[in-house]
């Protein structure tokens, strides 16, 4: 059981000296991306009217297909309700 304990203590060191870094090298790694990116000339665009003042927040609205109920005539018939047994079973004698 001692050596499992050494093997782990040893793990968790070794864990952790490895991960002493990892934000500034996240961070470097992220800068040598973006370096490939000229955003100079990038003008962001505004989804706010000029004509609001003192916005809080943005809503977006997504328009759909229209959803569509099917209406039924007097000629159409709706659609047959499933039987349950005592209705098959009564539907023998018929």
């Amino acid at each position: 059981m001692y050596v499992g304990t050494d093997e782990l203590a040893d793990g968790t060191q070794t864990f952790y000296t490895e991960i002493q870094d990892m934000d500034k090298e996240i961070q470097k790694s992220m800068d040598d991306l973006l370096a490939d990116y000229n955003f100079e000339s990038f003008e962001p665009v505004s989804f706010v009217s000029g004509k609001n003042i003192n916005i809080d927040s943005v809503q977006f609205v997504m328009t759909t297909p229209e959803i569509k109920i099917k209406t039924y005539t007097e000629s159409e018939t709706l659609p047959k309700e499933p039987e349950g047994i005592w209705e098959r079973f009564l539907a023998l004698f018929k």
